[in-house]
């Protein structure tokens, strides 16, 4: 199997949430931990199947937004904005194996689902509920 090395960008982000992850709140740490894991299942689990709309709206993930202090929506952004990077730092046709049937581009797309779920979540936790009236 073709070995693969991170790019600066990657462990740039793993160094950030390293870093910023300990820093937010309970409400925040449960929201980024419920994005990451969407994120995650959509992207490297090839056998689950599930609707990701319903996945990721969920009251649990809502709650946890609305809780959510200035100070998370900022390092919340701080990771959104490196995750995009890290994505970006990815060629999105590189099939280079990492796992078992994950290749890079799944990475790439891994963090660019991971930052649009998190420029979510500022959002939701700025302004309350977007999506309320789909209940």
């Amino acid at each position: 199997m073709q070995t693969y090395q991170n790019t600066p960008e990657e462990e740039a982000y793993e160094r950030l949430l390293e870093e910023k992850g300990t820093t937010l709140s309970e409400a925040a740490r449960n929201a980024f931990e419920e994005a990451a894991k969407a994120a995650y299942k959509w992207n490297f689990v090839q056998w689950i199947i599930f609707d990701m709309e319903e996945y990721w709206i969920t009251e649990k993930t809502r709650l946890a937004a609305a809780g959510m202090t200035a100070q998370d929506r900022e390092t919340l952004a701080e990771l959104a904005r490196a995750s995009s990077l890290a994505a970006l730092s990815i060629d999105s046709d590189d099939e280079t194996p990492v796992a078992r049937k994950v290749e890079r581009r799944d990475i790439r797309k891994y963090h660019e689902m991971l930052s649009d779920m998190l420029n979510e979540l500022i959002q939701e936790g700025a302004e309350g509920p977007i999506r309320a009236s789909e209940e």
